[in-house]
């Protein structure tokens, strides 16, 4: 089976980072989410509990105007400091559907798949999604791999230029031509991330 080129592409972006970054990759891990709606007043509540690269819980309880609003402001606010890029991501399109080609019975064992698209100031769309047993898992997962993605990002963007300064003051051409590379593949627009 031939890989898609768009696969190939994320691939090799993902590898970039990893390989740039190392132990310094960041990853998240969920470990409980609860979610209350308070349907007549239209608002909710959510706690989340997660780690980052597997270290101390941390715990998020917001309220506000859905999953994707409370979870969505509340990493911006938990990260944005420290990573400045991710004040310029907007959601631009949030899809939900259901995935019937495996279903047993009545259906209601489907799949659900959350796709976000995401934004940021130089119009570049980056797109995620994942696929769970339910609706509230699919988009906390798929919130948190794009927090991920564009932390990740900045941070292999800020070390890659590091990389390709210390390189000049080194007059290490082959360096500076690899560096380059990598960097434009960490910041190319159009990335299509699928779990």
């Amino acid at each position: 089976m031939v890989e898609s080129v768009e696969k190939t592409k994320r691939k090799e972006t993902y590898k970039i980072m990893k390989r740039t970054l190392g132990d310094d990759y960041v990853t998240f891990s969920i470990n409980e989410g609860h979610i209350l709606e308070d349907v007549a007043n239209k608002k909710t509540n959510l706690c989340i509990k997660f780690s980052e690269n597997g270290g101390e819980q941390c715990t998020i309880e917001r309220s506000g105007f859905g999953v994707v609003n409370v979870l969505f402001d509340a990493l911006i606010d938990q990260y944005e400091k420290t990573y400045t890029s991710l004040s310029d991501i907007t959601l631009k399109k949030f899809s939900v559907t259901p995935d019937f080609s495996k279903i047993k019975g009545n259906g209601s064992d489907a799949k659900v798949v959350v796709e976000m698209m995401f934004s940021n100031t130089s119009n570049q769309i980056t797109t995620f999604s994942e696929k769970c047993d339910s609706l509230f898992s699919s988009m906390l997962k798929t919130i948190f791999k794009a927090f991920e993605f564009y932390i990740n990002r900045e941070k292999s963007f800020n070390r890659l230029n590091f990389f390709i300064e210390d390189s000049k003051k080194r007059n290490r051409g082959d360096l500076i031509q690899k560096y380059t590379y990598d960097l434009t593949c960490v910041i190319k627009h159009d990335i299509i991330i699928k779990w």
